[in-house]
């Protein structure tokens, strides 16, 4: 399996994401640890120091979490085709109206 690449922007705190690879987040464990998402976005941290892209501070069912962008996509804002917000994998846009914020 090859890395996915980074997110072309990243999103901004209060942005919804969610995982870009829904099979290869339930073979690791990360949907029965931090959910399937869609998941708010909390911060970012910048890893270049480490020579990684990017990571996410995510609000999951663990409490606030940091996730490597390139497992990530940014939801669809109403009306935006999933195709440019990333490949959209198992979720309804609808399910983001009954997340509390």
């Amino acid at each position: 399996m090859t890395i996915p690449a980074p997110m072309p922007q990243l999103p901004r705190p209060g942005q919804f994401v969610y995982w870009r690879n829904n099979r290869h987040a339930h073979a690791l464990g990360w949907v029965d640890a931090y959910g399937p998402g869609p998941f708010i976005v909390v911060d970012t941290v910048d890893n270049s120091h480490l020579d990684v892209p990017a990571s996410l501070i995510l609000r999951t069912q663990l409490g606030d979490r940091p996730v490597n962008q390139v497992w990530l996509a940014v939801t669809p804002e109403p009306g935006e085709s999933a195709e440019l917000a990333g490949n959209w994998e198992g979720y309804n846009p609808d399910l983001l109206l009954t997340l509390d914020a």
